[in-house]
């Protein structure tokens, strides 16, 4: 089987602006789709960021760890 490294710099990229911009994250949910992202634990913690935002109308800043653990 051959590994192979993947470059995952994108989905660090959207997924910090997620977490971190209101404004970032207001304006990719029309637009965003999990295939924009190359990791699986990037597509789940993008959806956690989108569910709170949903909820919450902001980006989850520091409260993605607690999210993390529930």
């Amino acid at each position: 089987m051959k590994i192979r490294k993947l470059d995952a710099s994108i989905d660090r990229q959207i997924i910090t602006g997620m977490v971190v911009s209101d404004k970032f994250i207001r304006d990719i949910i029309p637009i965003y789709k999990p295939s924009f992202l190359m990791t699986g634990f990037a597509i789940i913690v993008a959806q956690w960021c989108i569910e709170y935002y949903e909820k919450y109308k902001k980006d989850p800043g520091k409260n993605t760890q607690d999210i993390f653990r529930t």
